[in-house]
């Protein structure tokens, strides 16, 4: 829920935007409500938001198969920067972090969600209506600190947006500010296809009970974990599934991982997608071979980001295979996740 800002503000004070500048108090029944308004708000006092705005009305995207799986790819040149941001301890170190309220361009404004967490407009769209969610005090980047918050988000806004979360080695250009993101629902392919497994679409059930449903999607196209159903029993069964991934990976801390969450009907979505590679081999090969290409949780469900027209262009199924075979966790890893996460969810 939005909440007026709290003691826990961190610097944040003045960073909020003015009370009654979008619309009266009560205006907005639900958060979802609100968000537009808070773009198109921001959007008209950030110069760099409305360019970039007007730069996503016209990138470029096609749809390629992968057997009964669509990734659609886009060329978006406006995400150079965090495609190619280094996040190494050392480039992370000689950078401000410009997710601190200290370093926000002066017309850059939040709503305050909660007592921990800013809602901020992304200067750098990927989708319309993108959003970053920032906790308010500078910490590292944490799946199990990040959980509750993503499934609340996705269930606040009722419909509205798909919450996501990048692993510190998976996609996330800020690995020491805690944050999420969230996009307009309905639009990720990969997201699309799971609220069709919840409505009835074969697909192989780890779980199928009234309050959890959980499903595995392995290759070709990225692997994924799904669970459905009400909050709670959907944050334990991704709680399990974080924990099984990170003794398989050897990463209990952090396992390598990428989110994206969603609601509907009261009913709460949660894709867990797997990794093992940061970026496919394609991203180091020499030129002309090289494709700039760096999935996180919006690449992983199914929207293929490119920045360069070279490398849009030259995307095709088996490209695509490889990407995904690169950076998704191996098929016998795998299978040890959902062996161990079976025997969790079995008691869950």
């Amino acid at each position: 829920m939005i909440a007026a800002p709290g003691s826990a503000d961190s610097g944040w004070a003045g960073r909020f935007v003015p009370r009654g500048a979008i619309a009266p108090a009560g205006s907005f029944p639900t958060l979802g409500a609100q968000l537009g308004p808070f773009m198109e708000w921001q959007a008209g006092c950030w110069p760099r938001l409305a360019q970039a705005r007007v730069g996503l009305a016209q990138v470029c995207s096609r749809d390629l198969s992968l057997g009964d799986r669509v990734v659609r790819a886009q060329f978006n040149p406006g995400r150079a920067v965090s495609t190619t941001a280094e996040v190494d301890a050392a480039s992370i170190q000689q950078r401000p972090c410009f997710l601190c309220p200290t370093n926000l361009p002066p017309e850059e404004k939040g709503l305050a969600y909660g007592r921990h967490w800013v809602v901020l407009a992304n200067p750098a769209p990927i989708l319309p209506d993108h959003f970053v969610l920032a906790h308010r005090e500078h910490r590292p980047q944490r799946v199990r600190d990040a959980i509750s918050t993503l499934l609340a988000f996705a269930g606040d806004t009722r419909g509205h947006t798909a919450c996501i979360y990048n692993g510190p080695a998976c996609g996330a250009s800020a690995p020491d500010h805690l944050h999420l993101q969230a996009v307009q629902a309905g639009l990720l392919p990969e997201e699309l296809a799971a609220w069709r497994v919840v409505d009835g679409e074969p697909a192989d059930l780890l779980v199928d009970r009234p309050r959890l449903r959980a499903w595995l999607v392995p290759g070709p196209g990225p692997v994924l974990l799904g669970f459905c159903g009400q909050a709670r029993p959907v944050e334990r069964a991704l709680t399990a599934a974080v924990d099984a991934l990170g003794m398989v990976q050897g990463e209990p801390d952090e396992p390598r991982l990428n989110l994206l969450a969603s609601g509907r009907d009261g009913q709460v979505l949660a894709l867990l997608f797997p990794r093992d590679a940061h970026r496919p081999a394609c991203y180091r090969a020499p030129e002309p071979e090289r494709r700039i290409i760096s999935p996180g949780a919006i690449d992983m469900a199914g929207l293929l980001v490119t920045v360069r027209q070279r490398d849009f262009d030259a995307l095709s199924p088996s490209l695509v295979r490889d990407i995904y075979r690169e950076t998704s966790l191996a098929t016998e890893r795998l299978a040890l996740v959902r062996d161990l996460l079976e025997r969790r969810l079995a008691y869950a």
